[in-house]
């Protein structure tokens, strides 16, 4: 679960309404006279030693709701020298079990499973002119159910996960890969091959395995893997893994769609007509079930056209 929206208060002061991530970063900026962060932005280098001092502390608190029971889960962030967490009032050891997706993100274990109601996670840091404010990342085995800008964490049977965008089956932030798994039996004629075509999916690749051995790659069209020759009436399992990406849990969540094709460290800071507050996520997944077919030739039906909306040339 992507955590990216916070209550902040600067040197212990109020707690002030809860904002997107950046958004915080460019007010508390503001407040203590440091420069913006954007495409112009220094590189940490060329910043003086005598200008990296913290000039206040920040607080950050953000609320997770949760409906299901979850244990052994983990904080992903970037975490910075000086950093306070507790949950729930309990300090949260920033002793780190390794990082995730990126060398820099480091993974924090949260100390109790996360109960049904309504919980607090409060963050402490120096703030300076070096400071990142990021997205911070909620993993564990849970479903995250989003609607508008509010998440809360569900219980996640996977046995449910059907063909389909994985982002509407409780994975909208999901980053990694899917493994589908599934039977057949083989209706091909005796000395034909069977073509295991794919029409649809989201997603850089994916790997396809029949009965435990790797047979294909599926990335461009026509989207088929050719299985060969198989027995007539036996029964095979099939292994499909959709590849995931970054795009749900790093991308611009906050812009809409159609506004721009430019992307750049802006495009994260967006505002007015090219912001949304809630979650711009992108479908994932294999989007329409897989079909078994045998080489020949397809027929396609068209409906008449008596008023002839179109033509062919």
């Amino acid at each position: 679960m992507v955590l990216d929206k916070a209550s902040f208060s600067l040197d212990a002061g109020d707690w002030e309404p809860p904002l997107e991530i950046l958004r915080i970063d460019n007010i508390v900026r503001e407040r203590l006279s440091l420069p913006l962060k954007g495409e112009a932005y220094r590189q940490p280098w060329a910043v003086l030693q005598e200008e990296r001092a913290a000039k206040a502390t920040l607080g950050l608190r953000y609320n997770i709701v949760s409906e299901a029971t979850s244990s052994s889960l983990q904080l992903a962030l970037e975490l910075a020298p000086g950093t306070e967490i507790k949950l729930d009032g309990v300090i949260v050891p920033t002793e780190t079990k390794g990082w995730w997706v990126d060398e820099d993100i480091s993974l924090l274990d949260l100390p109790d499973e996360m109960t049904p109601g309504r919980h607090v996670l409060e963050v402490t840091l120096p703030f300076g002119i070096l400071t990142n404010l990021e997205r911070m990342y909620l993993l564990g085995q849970f479903a995250v159910e989003v609607y508008g800008g509010d998440c809360s964490l569900k219980n996640l049977d996977l046995s449910r996960i059907r063909f389909g965008s994985w982002v509407n089956q409780g994975l909208p932030f999901y980053a990694g890969n899917v493994t589908y798994a599934c039977k057949f039996t083989c209706a091909t004629q005796e000395g034909q091959s069977s073509i295991l075509h794919i029409p649809q999916f989201a997603g850089p690749v994916l790997a396809v395995f029949l009965d435990g051995v790797r047979v294909g790659t599926v990335a461009f069209q026509p989207r088929v893997v050719d299985f060969g020759v198989l027995k007539y009436g036996q029964e095979y399992e099939l292994k499909i893994i959709c590849y995931g990406n970054r795009e749900n849990s790093f991308g611009t969540l906050h812009m809409p769609d159609g506004v721009s094709r430019w992307f750049a460290p802006n495009a994260w800071r967006t505002e007015h007509d090219w912001w949304m507050e809630g979650y711009n996520v992108k479908p994932m997944g294999i989007l329409t079930g897989p079909i078994i077919k045998s080489p020949g030739k397809e027929s396609w039906k068209l409906l008449p056209n008596p008023e002839r909306l179109w033509t062919c040339c």
